[in-house]
Protein backbone atom coordinates (compact mmCIF):
# COMPACT_ATOMS: atom_id res chain seq x y z
CA UNK A 1 0.00 0.00 0.00
CA UNK A 2 1.25 3.57 -1.13
CA UNK A 3 1.30 6.26 1.07
CA UNK A 4 -0.93 8.27 -1.08
CA UNK A 5 -3.53 5.48 -0.66
CA UNK A 6 -3.01 5.35 3.20
CA UNK A 7 -3.66 8.35 3.45
CA UNK A 8 -6.71 8.77 1.09
CA UNK A 9 -7.68 6.00 3.50
CA UNK A 10 -7.16 7.55 6.91
CA UNK A 11 -9.47 10.37 5.16
CA UNK A 12 -12.51 8.55 4.19
CA UNK A 13 -12.90 6.54 7.44
CA UNK A 14 -15.84 7.31 9.43
CA UNK A 15 -16.35 5.52 12.81
CA UNK A 16 -19.77 7.58 12.49
CA UNK A 17 -21.06 5.33 10.62
CA UNK A 18 -20.58 2.99 13.37
CA UNK A 19 -22.86 5.16 15.52
CA UNK A 20 -25.64 5.44 13.47
CA UNK A 21 -25.44 1.36 13.33
CA UNK A 22 -25.60 1.73 16.99
CA UNK A 23 -28.40 3.78 16.88
CA UNK A 24 -30.01 1.80 14.24
CA UNK A 25 -29.35 -1.44 16.37
CA UNK A 26 -30.81 0.31 19.11
CA UNK A 27 -33.85 0.93 18.10
CA UNK A 28 -34.72 -1.96 15.84
CA UNK A 29 -34.10 -4.00 19.58
CA UNK A 30 -36.53 -2.08 21.20
CA UNK A 31 -38.68 -1.84 18.26
CA UNK A 32 -38.87 -5.67 18.63
CA UNK A 33 -39.50 -5.62 22.49
CA UNK A 34 -42.12 -3.89 21.77
CA UNK A 35 -43.54 -6.05 19.55
CA UNK A 36 -43.16 -8.91 22.11
CA UNK A 37 -45.36 -7.11 24.37
CA UNK A 38 -47.66 -6.96 22.02
CA UNK A 39 -47.32 -10.45 20.22
CA UNK A 40 -47.89 -11.33 24.51
CA UNK A 41 -51.26 -9.78 24.73
CA UNK A 42 -52.28 -11.01 21.82
CA UNK A 43 -50.86 -14.82 22.94
CA UNK A 44 -53.35 -13.82 26.31
CA UNK A 45 -56.28 -13.35 24.46
CA UNK A 46 -55.23 -16.90 22.05
CA UNK A 47 -55.26 -18.85 25.24
CA UNK A 48 -58.03 -16.90 26.51
CA UNK A 49 -60.59 -17.85 22.97
CA UNK A 50 -59.04 -21.45 23.19
CA UNK A 51 -59.62 -22.27 27.13
CA UNK A 52 -63.37 -20.97 26.30
CA UNK A 53 -64.17 -23.25 23.90
CA UNK A 54 -62.68 -25.95 25.59
CA UNK A 55 -64.68 -25.01 28.37
CA UNK A 56 -68.25 -24.69 26.52
CA UNK A 57 -67.50 -28.14 24.72
CA UNK A 58 -67.40 -30.20 28.42
CA UNK A 59 -69.87 -27.81 29.77
CA UNK A 60 -72.63 -26.42 27.58
CA UNK A 61 -74.71 -25.64 30.20
CA UNK A 62 -72.52 -22.82 31.26
CA UNK A 63 -73.57 -20.81 27.84
CA UNK A 64 -76.39 -18.83 29.61
CA UNK A 65 -77.82 -17.39 26.32
CA UNK A 66 -80.96 -19.72 25.72
CA UNK A 67 -81.26 -18.25 22.47
CA UNK A 68 -77.77 -18.79 21.12
CA UNK A 69 -76.79 -22.60 20.53
CA UNK A 70 -73.64 -23.73 23.06
CA UNK A 71 -72.09 -25.04 19.48
CA UNK A 72 -71.69 -21.30 18.28
CA UNK A 73 -70.13 -20.11 21.00
CA UNK A 74 -67.59 -22.87 20.47
CA UNK A 75 -66.98 -21.74 17.00
CA UNK A 76 -67.12 -18.17 17.77
CA UNK A 77 -64.87 -19.20 20.23
CA UNK A 78 -62.40 -20.95 17.74
CA UNK A 79 -62.45 -18.05 14.92
CA UNK A 80 -61.22 -16.06 17.55
CA UNK A 81 -58.39 -18.51 18.16
CA UNK A 82 -57.51 -18.84 14.26
CA UNK A 83 -57.77 -14.76 14.35
CA UNK A 84 -54.83 -14.69 17.26
CA UNK A 85 -52.87 -16.98 15.94
CA UNK A 86 -52.53 -15.53 12.44
CA UNK A 87 -52.22 -12.57 14.49
CA UNK A 88 -49.07 -14.08 16.50
CA UNK A 89 -47.05 -15.69 13.31
CA UNK A 90 -47.30 -12.05 11.73
CA UNK A 91 -46.45 -10.54 14.67
CA UNK A 92 -43.67 -13.00 16.15
CA UNK A 93 -41.90 -12.85 12.58
CA UNK A 94 -41.45 -9.00 12.75
CA UNK A 95 -40.56 -9.13 16.15
CA UNK A 96 -37.51 -11.85 15.45
CA UNK A 97 -36.71 -9.26 12.20
CA UNK A 98 -36.57 -6.39 14.40
CA UNK A 99 -34.66 -8.44 17.24
CA UNK A 100 -32.25 -10.41 14.71
CA UNK A 101 -31.63 -6.49 12.69
CA UNK A 102 -31.00 -5.01 15.99
CA UNK A 103 -28.43 -7.65 17.15
CA UNK A 104 -26.80 -7.98 13.80
CA UNK A 105 -26.21 -4.01 13.62
CA UNK A 106 -24.93 -4.15 16.92
CA UNK A 107 -22.49 -6.82 16.30
CA UNK A 108 -21.51 -5.06 13.49
CA UNK A 109 -21.35 -1.99 14.87
CA UNK A 110 -18.96 -3.03 17.76
CA UNK A 111 -16.88 -4.68 15.38
CA UNK A 112 -16.00 -2.01 13.32
CA UNK A 113 -15.67 0.30 16.29
CA UNK A 114 -12.73 -1.66 18.04
CA UNK A 115 -11.22 -2.11 14.43
CA UNK A 116 -10.97 1.56 14.41
CA UNK A 117 -9.36 1.74 17.64
CA UNK A 118 -6.90 -0.33 17.42
CA UNK A 119 -5.48 1.46 14.04
CA UNK A 120 -1.89 2.37 14.04
CA UNK A 121 -0.68 5.05 12.59
CA UNK A 122 3.21 6.17 11.34
CA UNK A 123 5.15 7.95 13.29
CA UNK A 124 6.21 11.95 12.94
CA UNK A 125 9.11 13.89 13.01
CA UNK A 126 7.11 16.37 15.92
CA UNK A 127 9.68 18.78 16.41
CA UNK A 128 9.21 20.50 13.46
CA UNK A 129 5.84 20.87 13.90
CA UNK A 130 4.90 24.70 14.18
CA UNK A 131 3.48 25.09 17.84
CA UNK A 132 1.75 27.62 18.93
CA UNK A 133 3.82 30.95 20.54
CA UNK A 134 0.84 31.06 23.45
CA UNK A 135 -2.07 28.86 25.42
CA UNK A 136 -5.09 29.30 23.13
CA UNK A 137 -8.43 28.54 24.89
CA UNK A 138 -10.73 26.92 22.36
CA UNK A 139 -14.42 28.62 22.65
CA UNK A 140 -17.69 27.20 22.25
CA UNK A 141 -20.96 28.36 21.12
CA UNK A 142 -24.14 27.47 23.61
CA UNK A 143 -26.74 26.76 20.23
CA UNK A 144 -26.12 23.53 20.62
CA UNK A 145 -26.62 23.29 24.92
CA UNK A 146 -29.19 25.33 24.72
CA UNK A 147 -30.99 23.46 21.87
CA UNK A 148 -30.17 20.42 23.84
CA UNK A 149 -31.95 21.01 27.02
CA UNK A 150 -34.78 22.21 25.47
CA UNK A 151 -35.33 18.96 23.44
CA UNK A 152 -34.93 17.34 26.42
CA UNK A 153 -37.31 19.35 28.52
CA UNK A 154 -40.40 19.42 25.96
CA UNK A 155 -39.43 15.81 24.63
CA UNK A 156 -38.91 14.09 28.22
CA UNK A 157 -42.07 15.97 29.78
CA UNK A 158 -44.13 14.56 26.96
CA UNK A 159 -42.54 11.05 27.26
CA UNK A 160 -43.37 11.33 31.11
CA UNK A 161 -46.38 12.17 30.65
CA UNK A 162 -47.73 9.56 28.21
CA UNK A 163 -46.19 7.10 30.66
CA UNK A 164 -48.13 8.57 33.55
CA UNK A 165 -51.20 8.63 31.36
CA UNK A 166 -50.95 4.60 31.03
CA UNK A 167 -51.20 3.88 34.52
CA UNK A 168 -54.60 3.58 35.01
CA UNK A 169 -56.50 2.24 38.36
CA UNK A 170 -57.62 -0.74 36.48
CA UNK A 171 -54.14 -1.79 35.03
CA UNK A 172 -51.17 -0.52 33.27
CA UNK A 173 -51.10 0.26 29.31
CA UNK A 174 -48.11 -1.30 27.78
CA UNK A 175 -48.32 0.39 24.30
CA UNK A 176 -47.70 3.69 26.43
CA UNK A 177 -45.24 2.28 28.81
CA UNK A 178 -43.42 0.61 25.63
CA UNK A 179 -43.67 3.93 24.12
CA UNK A 180 -41.98 5.94 27.18
CA UNK A 181 -39.11 3.21 27.51
CA UNK A 182 -38.26 3.64 23.98
CA UNK A 183 -38.29 7.73 23.95
CA UNK A 184 -36.66 7.98 27.81
CA UNK A 185 -34.02 5.58 25.87
CA UNK A 186 -33.62 8.09 22.65
CA UNK A 187 -32.96 10.95 25.39
CA UNK A 188 -30.37 8.80 27.22
CA UNK A 189 -28.33 8.24 24.03
CA UNK A 190 -28.18 11.73 22.68
CA UNK A 191 -27.32 12.70 26.19
CA UNK A 192 -23.98 10.52 26.15
CA UNK A 193 -23.27 11.41 22.63
CA UNK A 194 -23.53 15.13 23.35
CA UNK A 195 -21.86 14.49 26.52
CA UNK A 196 -19.49 12.43 25.08
CA UNK A 197 -18.74 14.94 22.15
CA UNK A 198 -17.69 17.15 25.18
CA UNK A 199 -15.39 14.84 26.95
CA UNK A 200 -13.59 14.47 23.85
CA UNK A 201 -13.35 18.15 22.22
CA UNK A 202 -10.29 20.24 22.05
CA UNK A 203 -10.49 22.77 25.42
CA UNK A 204 -6.69 24.02 25.06
CA UNK A 205 -3.58 24.16 23.17
CA UNK A 206 -0.17 24.98 23.68
CA UNK A 207 3.76 24.64 22.92
CA UNK A 208 3.65 21.53 25.19
CA UNK A 209 0.59 19.85 24.76
CA UNK A 210 -3.24 19.81 23.89
CA UNK A 211 -5.95 19.51 26.31
CA UNK A 212 -9.51 17.78 26.12
CA UNK A 213 -12.70 18.44 27.71
CA UNK A 214 -12.74 15.51 30.09
CA UNK A 215 -9.42 17.16 31.85
CA UNK A 216 -6.72 14.85 29.57
CA UNK A 217 -3.62 16.09 28.13
CA UNK A 218 -1.91 14.69 24.93
CA UNK A 219 2.09 15.66 24.58
CA UNK A 220 3.13 16.30 21.07
CA UNK A 221 5.88 14.10 21.42
CA UNK A 222 3.27 11.49 21.16
CA UNK A 223 1.46 13.08 17.75
CA UNK A 224 0.70 10.85 15.01
CA UNK A 225 -1.49 13.38 12.64
CA UNK A 226 -4.93 14.65 11.74
CA UNK A 227 -7.44 12.97 10.42
CA UNK A 228 -10.25 15.05 8.43
CA UNK A 229 -13.93 13.13 8.85
CA UNK A 230 -16.51 14.51 6.01
CA UNK A 231 -19.76 14.43 5.90
CA UNK A 232 -21.71 13.89 2.70
CA UNK A 233 -24.81 15.80 1.87
CA UNK A 234 -27.61 13.40 -0.47
CA UNK A 235 -26.99 16.71 -3.12
CA UNK A 236 -23.43 15.67 -3.59
CA UNK A 237 -21.77 18.24 -1.64
CA UNK A 238 -19.15 17.69 1.47
CA UNK A 239 -18.58 19.54 4.49
CA UNK A 240 -15.83 18.41 7.37
CA UNK A 241 -17.74 16.62 9.97
CA UNK A 242 -14.85 17.36 12.57
CA UNK A 243 -11.51 16.86 12.53
CA UNK A 244 -9.37 14.34 14.90
CA UNK A 245 -5.98 14.62 16.29
CA UNK A 246 -4.58 11.53 16.75
CA UNK A 247 -1.92 10.67 19.45
CA UNK A 248 -0.09 7.75 20.27
CA UNK A 249 -1.69 4.13 22.47
CA UNK A 250 -5.50 5.39 20.79
CA UNK A 251 -5.68 8.94 22.38
CA UNK A 252 -7.69 11.11 20.13
CA UNK A 253 -8.33 15.21 20.36
CA UNK A 254 -12.17 16.56 18.43
CA UNK A 255 -12.19 19.72 16.91
CA UNK A 256 -15.80 20.26 15.72
CA UNK A 257 -16.22 23.05 13.69
CA UNK A 258 -19.40 23.85 13.58
CA UNK A 259 -19.29 24.64 17.58
CA UNK A 260 -16.22 26.58 17.69
CA UNK A 261 -16.16 30.47 18.13
CA UNK A 262 -12.79 31.36 17.57
CA UNK A 263 -12.58 28.99 14.17
CA UNK A 264 -10.37 31.06 12.40
CA UNK A 265 -7.10 30.74 15.63
CA UNK A 266 -8.16 27.37 16.31
CA UNK A 267 -8.41 26.14 12.43
CA UNK A 268 -5.49 28.44 11.34
CA UNK A 269 -2.93 25.97 13.44
CA UNK A 270 -5.09 23.00 12.65
CA UNK A 271 -4.52 23.37 8.95
CA UNK A 272 -1.00 23.20 10.05
CA UNK A 273 -0.54 19.95 11.01
CA UNK A 274 0.06 16.82 8.97
CA UNK A 275 -2.14 14.37 8.29
CA UNK A 276 -1.94 10.99 10.09
CA UNK A 277 -0.67 8.40 7.84
CA UNK A 278 -1.54 4.21 8.71
CA UNK A 279 0.88 1.98 9.37
CA UNK A 280 1.54 -0.72 7.00
CA UNK A 281 -0.43 -4.26 7.71
CA UNK A 282 1.07 -6.80 9.06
Amino acid sequence: MNKAKKLHQTQIERPDKAFVGVMLGILLLLGGIGFAVFDYGIYRDYGYAVNRAESIRRNPGIVTDSQVNPDKFIAWSEEDAAHYRQQMIWVSAVTLLFLSGGAFLLTRAVKNYRRLKNLEYEEIDWRSLEKPTHRVEVLYGRTHTVAAIIFYIFFGGLTLLAVLTSVKPDGIRLPGIVIGVFNFTLIGVMYYVLNNGEKRSIKSFDASCIARGDGKHFLWSDFRGVITRIGTFRSGGKITWRTELVFASGGIVWVIPQRIKNYAEVYGFVETLPQAVLKDAA
